[in-house]
């Protein structure tokens, strides 16, 4: 894969890259749920303006 002129990366090297990536959106993924499980069910009543920006910004990201 050429990304600029004389810059090469070998093919071993950009299935590693990509392989990475792939945990990397999985791990974060699981972690955008699990934190907006909390946000919606594990915030009190009480709190519902800050759960409210927080859901905007959970949502947002």
């Amino acid at each position: 894969m050429n990304i600029t002129p004389g810059y090469y990366i070998s093919l071993s090297h950009e299935r590693i890259w990509s392989t990475a990536m792939d945990v990397h959106l999985g791990a974060s993924l699981i972690l955008h749920c699990i934190a907006f499980y909390c946000l919606v069910r594990k915030t009190p009543d009480y709190m519902l303006s800050v759960r409210t920006y927080l859901l905007q910004i959970q949502v947002s990201v």
